[in-house]
């Protein structure tokens, strides 16, 4: 830097040298050149150590002194400490790393998970980073919208300091099932971070913030931006960024102390249902699965397309053998199955399925949902007062079509033979018609390659030994949490809308489902009205506190 320790000191009075002597553990008896003597063999040029042992004021008074032998920014009386620590110690900052280098030289860097390398002064956002620097304060606050086990035990785990974590709290069973899971990650992080605890934070929307705070004696170190407490936030490929601020605004550390003094300890947490999104999240969302098992096929799906117009419209609606009606229709293994083992010869529980519903046990389930449920744009929305219940009839119903498919699963096995001259008459079948109707074809392979039966029983087979694949198709209808659709203003709008307009058609009804008659009846909706008078009147009747007192 071109001055010596002694120098840079020299403006200090005897008292602020003593000090430094005291932070350094140097003997702080003798006259004032004796305290300059010990000080400049302590520190040995090590300006970098000497800048975050002295204060402000002795940087403003060194500041003064030495203002004409450097070129110091306009100003600069009127900067932070972080500041004149730049103007000082320019000399020693490529010494140490990037996140080190920022407590001294910099106020904000900026991490992506992102462009590293494409933008000038964007730095790589990693896990690592944020971990490296919770092992050295004594106090981490960790807040984040949505959390990853692994990723906070990676985070927090081997911090000598005090920990503490806020995350979004969820609602109705979600919330129990959260408790419960939060309250084994605390253990396992207190197992190598004792001073660690973990709260919840509610709130009419959802709580979003992602902020993360290092306090250590040389200063608090905050992190702020859209990475959340994640694996994919902090380690995936989500585009994310944080800001790393240094020193901390005064705001930003009295933000997350009433965010932490606001949260709830697990212990304590019992969410107030006094809104309306904190009512939607006492449900459970229940959706269709997709999964279907596909019992037929056409083996004439791509030889048609090799016929002329005029004799694909010849074509009748033919009525073939263990199939349906129209064009050429495919052929249905299922049917076979069906055709050859007769009800009585079916298991028990098979036999209590098809009579309940008289086809396979699905459509009982269908027709009750309707009564737990109020229907949305995103599924069946069915309050916890009811889960339980129709969990049970749902299970129920898949009992009886897992049997069925577990009877058919075994007849697959036992008679490929039979399925196989079945096929055979449906080709002849299939084969007259097309010659009745003369249509003029040239390729005949459908009719002779009727083994392809056997690749389509192997098919069947191989889908019916998938048990995850047979839960879906089992079950009517699958349970999910509600999607956090509160910060999306447009999916919160579309769900709210048919919720009431459910909520408002059966207001209209005689005879009302169960679960709009419990939130019909709580807010006194006697007879029929509108969407929009029943989401306000719900709206007030939670705002009233009135959840869950006189709530079934």
């Amino acid at each position: 830097m071109g001055i010596k320790v002694r120098d840079f000191l020299n403006p200090l009075r005897y008292a602020e040298l003593q000090t430094l002597c005291r932070k350094r553990g140097l003997v702080v008896s003798g006259n004032r050149s004796k305290l300059l003597e010990r000080l400049a063999r302590s520190y040995k040029g090590d300006f970098q150590s000497l800048i975050l042992h002295l204060r402000k004021q002795d940087l403003i008074k060194i500041g003064y002194s030495l203002s004409g032998q450097f070129e110091l920014p306009l100003g600069w009386r009127d900067l932070l400490i972080k500041e004149m620590q730049r103007v000082f110690t320019t000399a020693v900052t490529a010494r140490v790393e990037p996140w080190e280098r920022a407590e001294i030289d910099e106020q904000i860097q900026f991490f992506s998970s992102g462009y590293v390398g494409e933008i000038e002064g964007v730095q790589r956002l990693t896990a690592e980073t944020l971990h490296k620097t919770a092992l050295q304060a004594m106090r981490t606050t960790v807040i984040s919208a949505y959390y990853g086990k692994r990723l906070l035990k990676k985070l927090l785990s081997g911090c000598r300091g005090e920990v503490r974590v806020i995350l979004n709290g969820l609602g109705g069973q979600r919330l129990n099932a959260q408790l419960e899971d939060l309250e084994n990650l605390q253990k396992e992080i207190q197992y190598r971070s004792p001073k660690t605890e973990i709260r919840l934070s509610f709130s009419d929307g959802i709580f979003h913030t992602k902020l993360y705070l290092f306090e250590s004696k040389q200063g608090t170190v905050g992190w702020i931006g859209s990475a959340n407490a994640t694996s994919a936030g902090l380690e995936g490929h989500n585009e994310e960024v944080l800001v790393r601020v240094s020193p901390v605004p005064a705001a930003m550390l009295a933000y997350a102390e009433k965010t932490w003094v606001k949260a709830q300890p697990l212990d304590d947490c019992v969410q107030d249902v006094n809104s309306l999104i904190a009512f939607y999240r006492t449900g459970t969302l229940y959706y269709k699965p997709y999964t279907q098992l596909e019992k037929s096929f056409n083996p004439f799906r791509d030889w048609i397309k090799g016929l002329s117009d005029e004799d694909r419209d010849k074509i009748p609606g033919m009525t073939l053998p263990n199939a349906e009606r129209g064009g050429i229709p495919p052929f249905n293994i299922y049917t076979v199955f069906k055709k050859h083992v007769p009800e009585d010869r079916m298991s028990v529980q098979t036999q209590v399925s098809r009579r309940r519903s008289g086809n396979g046990g699905t459509s009982e389930t269908q027709l009750r949902i309707r009564n737990y449920a109020v229907e949305t744009c995103y599924g069946y929305w069915v309050h916890e007062t009811f889960v339980a219940d129709l969990n049970h009839k749902i299970e129920q119903a898949a009992q009886g079509i897992e049997s069925e498919l577990e009877d058919f699963k075994e007849w697959l096995s036992d008679r490929e033979d039979t399925i196989t001259a079945e096929y055979k008459n449906y080709l002849s079948a299939a084969k007259k018609e097309l010659d009745n109707a003369q249509v003029n074809y040239v390729d005949e392979s459908p009719f002779e390659k009727w083994e392809i039966v056997k690749d389509e029983i192997s098919k069947l087979k191989i889908k019916l030994s998938d048990k995850s694949k047979i839960q879906r198709l089992c079950h009517g209808f699958l349970p999910g949490e509600v999607p956090e659709l509160w910060e999306d203003t447009t999916a919160r709008i579309a769900f709210e809308r048919s919720f009431f307009e459910s909520l408002a058609t059966a207001s209209s009804k005689s005879r009302r489902p169960k679960a709009a008659s419990m939130i019909l009846d709580v807010v006194g909706i006697k007879h029929a009205e509108s969407a929009k008078n029943i989401q306000r009147k719900l709206k007030k009747w939670l705002e009233n506190g009135r959840y869950p007192k006189y709530f079934p």
